[in-house]
C-alpha cells in the first residue's frame, strides 16, 4: 500500500513481509539504488501477543537486587 503524506515524510509504504531479514533485504537494495533520500523502517508489534508472554512470566522476575 503507497500513501502520500504531508509532514516530515512524503511517502509511505506499508508492506507484509516473511520476515524482518526480507524487509531489510529490500531496504538495503532501494537503498543501493540511489533512488531515495532516508528511509525508515518501522515493524508492527502486536501488544496482545506482549501482554501475554509478559503475564505467563510475572512471577519469574525478580528485580535488580531484589
Amino acid at each position: 500500500d503507497l500513501q502520500f503524506l504531508r509532514g516530515k515524510y512524503d511517502i509511505a509504504v506499508v508492506a507484509e513481509m516473511p520476515s524482518f531479514a526480507d524487509a531489510a533485504a529490500v531496504k538495503v537494495l532501494v537503498a543501493a539504488s540511489g533512488s531515495l533520500d532516508d528511509m525508515e523502517m518501522l515493524e508492527y508489534i502486536d501488544m496482545h501477543d506482549i501482554a501475554g508472554r509478559a503475564s505467563k512470566i510475572t512471577g519469574a522476575y525478580r528485580a535488580p537486587g531484589a
